[in-house]
């Protein structure tokens, strides 16, 4: 017959190490999940867009150029209460209120709109599939806000997830605290960032190498319908190109970072106590 282990110390331990791993899984994804949160904050594409939109290229005048950064953002990252035509509607109204401007005589701009009519629809998404038949560098077409809507349909599934994760890690490291102590904490705290930086540093790597290859492997990952293609005089690139989204990551990679060190500082005191 196999020995029975009665050593309650022992078994004390294993549980605590299995404990303190599922919350430095759950830890992990909530500190991916700060720099996301940060990414989509309403003043992050902003910010970015002033630094790094392609003003010279766009069609639109730079500051309703990044008005309209703001407003992709908003129609990705929001909730459409009233559901996706509404949105898009409203998104429309802004394109066209900015195209206004910048076709008016004396415009910047005025140039590369001649003899092209801003149209006036009542029906404002119709009036902006209009103005995209001139190119898509004066408008979204169906393809970039089917795009846009694959966007945000996927950040609304998986936001919530996040939120309940976040949770759990929460309460579990408080229980876990409660019945290990100051070391069970402190070794999920620590192992958390350790194994999130690792896989961070790796995909850093890889992005800063092959930064199209990264951005086009994660494109085809979760978009592979393949709708995310577009030219690079379009106004979706000339508001977010190649730099804005390095920018973004950089964001991402610092906020992640920043939370895991005082993870990982908190966590080597609370296992010296």
């Amino acid at each position: 017959m196999a020995e029975t282990d009665h050593n309650p110390s022992r078994r004390s331990s294993a549980v605590s190490l299995a404990a303190s791993a599922v919350v430095s899984i759950l830890l992990a994804v909530t500190f991916f999940a700060a720099g996301f949160a940060a990414c989509t904050l309403p003043v992050t594409p902003n910010l970015l867009s002033r630094m790094f939109s392609n003003f010279e290229t766009s069609v639109y005048l730079p500051e309703d150029t990044v008005q309209l950064a703001v407003a992709t953002r908003d129609f990705t990252v929001d909730v459409h209460a009233q559901g996706h035509d509404a949105a898009t509607a409203d998104l429309a109204a802004k394109i066209l209120e900015a195209a206004k401007k910048a076709s008016a005589t004396g415009s910047l701009k005025a140039p590369a709109w001649k003899g092209i009519t801003v149209p006036d629809q009542k029906t404002k998404t119709i009036g902006m599939y209009d103005l995209s038949k001139h190119g898509s560098a004066y408008a979204f077409g169906e393809n970039e806000i089917s795009h846009l809507i694959d966007c945000n349909e996927l950040i609304n599934r998986v936001v919530p997830v996040l939120v309940v994760v976040a949770a759990l890690a929460v309460i579990l490291a408080v229980i876990l605290r409660v019945a290990f102590g100051n070391q069970g904490l402190g070794r999920a705290l620590v192992a958390a960032p350790a194994v999130l930086l690792a896989g961070m540093v790796a995909l850093g790597v890889w992005a800063a190498v092959d930064f199209s290859g990264f951005f086009t492997a994660f494109h085809g990952l979760f978009f592979p319908q393949g709708n995310w293609t577009f030219p690079f005089d379009s106004l979706l690139i000339c508001m977010l190109p190649t730099p804005f989204w390095i920018g973004m990551a950089v964001l991402w990679i610092v906020v992640t970072v920043g939370i895991s060190l005082v993870s990982i500082a908190i966590g080597n005191r609370l296992r010296r106590w």
